[in-house]
């Protein structure tokens, strides 16, 4: 870089640069001081911070994050035959009103396409089982 080749507007912008990367270092001590006092986290790995050379990024466009399944509220896998127990035991209690496959799944946490597969397969060879008018209803 040729210090004799930049114009007023460089520095400026340079120096607008330098205020944003202080700036955010400083929130980063911030953050690592509270995380230093939390009792339960071992250990906390610090990465040190570059800032990038170019435009800022536009203030309009959130940054994309990941969702993890933790956080998304992804339910437990269930044993083998536990999904065939748990809907016929939630169809017995419906009496003849029967379940929509959407109200199984809601009260199981399971995918709805998950129950209309079960239903498609499983469910086709229990008898007891019928379809009215788009629900299931027990009538063993």
């Amino acid at each position: 870089m040729d210090l004799t080749s930049l114009t007023l507007s460089d520095f400026k912008y340079i120096t607008q640069l330098l205020e944003r990367k202080e700036f955010l270092q400083a929130e980063i001590s911030d953050i690592d001081r509270e995380l230093g006092g939390v009792g339960s986290v071992k250990q906390i790995a610090t990465k040190s911070v570059k800032a990038s050379v170019g435009r800022p990024r536009k203030a309009g466009k959130p940054e994309k994050v990941a969702v993890t399944a933790k956080k998304a509220g992804k339910p437990t896998r269930m044993k083998r035959g536990q999904m065939k127990e748990n809907i016929i035991a939630l169809l017995k209690e419906s009496g003849k009103e029967g379940l929509s496959v959407k109200e199984i799944a809601t009260k199981l946490k399971v995918n709805p396409a998950n129950v209309h597969v079960w239903f498609g397969s499983t469910g086709k060879k229990v008898t007891e089982i019928k379809k009215e008018k788009g629900r299931r209803v027990w009538v063993g």
